[in-house]
């Protein structure tokens, strides 16, 4: 049993690292939020000459009707996908936690369950000799 909550403690330490560096990597490209944000707003974004960002609202409206409708569906479309990335990376965290706690309670009940016999077995000697 102590081998599978070491296991388990493993583990827990080792997914959040994982979870971190494979956030990192996305970071970069995973921008759903400005885009969105963008898309909506009617500032001047030329001070902002990153296009990688999205279109604004006065630049979506010199374009097409057909070709505004899918810009705008495929941005709220990476934007709940973002929502739903960022969520269930925090839920991820939160189970790692809950792993890494149950893992280090496993640990101490099997160490206090190892000592209890022990204790008993000394106690019921030490009253034989006297």
């Amino acid at each position: 049993m102590k081998a599978v909550f070491w296991t388990l403690l493993l583990i827990s330490v080792l997914a959040p690292i994982y979870n971190v560096a494979s956030a990192l990597q996305t970071l970069p490209h995973n921008q759903y939020e400005g885009r969105f944000d963008r898309l909506r707003s009617t500032t001047d974004w030329s001070r902002y000459p990153s296009l990688h960002l999205g279109l604004t609202a006065p630049e979506l409206a010199a374009l097409p009707k057909e070709t505004r409708d899918a810009y705008e569906d495929a941005v709220y479309d990476g934007y709940r996908v973002g929502r739903g990335y960022s969520i269930l990376w925090l839920e991820s965290m939160a189970l790692d936690g809950l792993l890494f706690v149950s893992s280090v309670l496993g640990l101490w009940s099997c160490r206090l369950r190892r000592q209890s016999p022990n204790h008993a077995m000394e106690r019921t000697a030490d009253s034989r000799t006297i």
